[in-house]
């Protein structure tokens, strides 16, 4: 909803230029609110929203299995 109504844009800019800094803040701009860009993305999953992790117990369902015998999921 956002994006189509650039309301996220709006929102961004009055994070970024309302209010008053601490003394030791630097100055945070729209960009650094949005999630498409490095400095607003999340560390985690970068702006994506979610985070795969792969483990052996996801790869290989039942461990009695041999590769011939499909133990590997897909």
């Amino acid at each position: 909803v956002g994006s189509v109504t650039t309301l996220s844009s709006l929102v961004r800019m009055l994070y970024s230029r309302a209010g008053t800094y601490p003394a030791d803040q630097p100055m945070l701009y729209a960009e650094d609110f949005s999630p498409n860009t490095p400095q607003g993305a999340c560390p985690t999953c970068h702006g994506m929203g979610w985070v795969y992790e792969v483990t052996e117990a996801l790869m290989v369902p039942d461990p009695s299995l041999s590769i011939r015998e499909r133990a590997i999921a897909s």
